[in-house]
């Protein structure tokens, strides 16, 4: 498989830049609060490295691990913007386990673009049986709906990629275009909690990622934390954030949508001088034509909406 970077320009996805903002936030407020200080990150730095920038600029980790595909390291390589990155080469199923992963606290975000796949659960049970309590981790996959399969060939093919974590009463009505993504990430939550007991750990598994984004196809960002058992787990007021931010805070039922909707530069402008306020906006209230749902999506997620502008160098 070629490297997904020949085609796609991770740092200019709108709902993706919202998510990774909204990722990092939550990291930096939930490891504040908990007294958890982060030595390093692990991820897929592809050419881009968006996420590195924030984990090194932000949460000022300097110990950062790029894993890439030999097929694109060389040019992953060339594009590091860090001399702190160390880029490994090797498929993520190989590298994962030779990491001194226990030794130290992690921010580990492994952020594929395929599906769910044995590979991808693999990985997930290397770092869940692996990483050092306090270690926050989370994955991302495409989650988008097929429907190609036959319908009874579609539910044995999830049950297995998914095994046991799978539920157990599976029906083809819950992996429906409305259902699929529900279904997919209640079972991935399954999984982590299967392999920490499996693994023969005695800590707890918090859930700090619910999130479904789309930049024209659907993906699923899901994880947490490993805490020790008698560490007190932070609530949202001590957090200092609301519910409605942070709906899928130590749940695994509840799921943040996000979805960009796309504006002009004058239009956001527009909306943001009017924003934050006490009652919602209302179409009525603005200067320009937008739908009523795209409108309650943006006073969401305003403060994250990305501004992109073409620059020329001369």
């Amino acid at each position: 498989m070629s490297s997904s970077f020949d085609a796609i320009n991770y740092s200019v996805r709108p709902s993706k830049s919202i998510e990774r903002k909204i990722i990092f936030e939550r990291v930096n407020r939930f490891c504040a609060t908990a007294g958890i200080k982060l030595d390093g990150y692990i991820g897929l730095g592809s050419i881009w490295f968006s996420d590195f920038h924030i984990a090194h600029r932000l949460l000022g980790l300097n110990k950062l691990i790029c894993l890439e595909r030999e097929d694109g390291f060389s040019r992953v390589l060339f594009n590091k913007p860090f001399e702190c990155i160390n880029v490994i080469k090797g498929d993520s199923s190989v590298t994962l386990p030779t990491l001194p992963l226990r030794e130290s606290k992690h921010l580990i975000w492994l952020d594929y673009d395929d599906p769910a796949s044995s590979n991808i659960l693999e990985d997930i049970k290397v770092i869940v049986s692996k990483v050092a309590p306090g270690s926050v981790f989370l994955f991302s996959m495409n989650a988008h709906h097929k429907i190609t399969e036959k319908d009874e060939d579609k539910v044995q093919k999830f049950i297995e990629i998914m095994g046991n974590a799978a539920p157990p009463d599976l029906k083809m009505a819950d992996l429906s275009k409305s259902k699929y993504i529900g279904t997919l990430s209640k079972s991935l939550f399954n999984y982590i909690t299967h392999v920490l007991i499996s693994s023969g750990r005695d800590e707890l598994f918090i859930p700090l990622f619910n999130i479904q984004y789309a930049d024209g196809v659907s993906m699923l960002s899901i994880g947490g934390v490993i805490l020790a058992r008698g560490v007190e787990i932070p609530s949202l007021q001590s957090l200092g954030i609301s519910h409605d931010d942070w709906p899928d805070y130590n749940t695994s039922s509840a799921l943040l949508a996000i979805s960009a909707p796309p504006l002009t530069l004058r239009e956001k402008m527009t909306l943001d001088g009017l924003l934050p306020r006490e009652n919602k906006l209302k179409c009525s209230d603005i200067p320009f034509t937008i739908k009523d749902e795209q409108l309650n999506i943006y006073q969401q997620f305003y403060k994250y909406y990305p501004i992109f502008n073409e620059q020329v160098l001369s």
